[in-house]
């Protein structure tokens, strides 16, 4: 019914001519996509029970769907193992501030003449820089 209104064809206009005049994506297709999608979410995290009716074989004599997917579900972490610390000025006097023994990055950014950039920088990081794009850092121990 929105086809219609928003081409104001005729109520006869068959529904796949104004979803190819629109370039919309047909309704049925729609859900296909998406059930097909959290069918693949299902099995990845071993939710799902293959069947070869009903349902369960949206996944199958599917070529265009991969074996398995990089998918996880989400977990809450509610512990950190780090720390994060905003230093004023002051603090800077004495040293770098932070724990004598730790592993310290410092991280900066900035925009300008719509680029943007930014930079880490720790003392046991390395940096190759490509033409202004791309930043390689490489993380070495030192010796012991």
């Amino acid at each position: 019914m929105a086809e219609i209104c928003i081409t104001g064809a005729l109520n006869t206009t068959p529904s796949e001519a104004l979803d190819t005049i629109l370039n919309l994506t047909p309704i049925q297709q729609i859900s296909v996509d998406i059930s097909t999608l959290a069918a693949i979410r299902l099995r990845d995290t071993d939710l799902w029970n293959d069947h070869p009716t009903g349902h369960s074989s949206i996944l199958l004599d599917r070529g265009d769907i991969p074996p398995k997917t990089d998918y996880c579900l989400p977990t809450e972490h509610i512990t950190t193992p780090f720390r994060t610390l905003i230093p004023r000025r002051e603090e800077w006097t004495a040293g770098p501030p932070g724990y004598p023994d730790a592993l310290s990055f410092y991280t900066d950014g900035s925009k300008l003449n719509n680029q943007v950039g930014g930079g880490v920088f720790s003392q046991l990081l390395e940096y190759i820089t490509l033409s202004g794009y791309l930043t390689i850092v490489v993380f070495s121990r030192p010796k012991s």
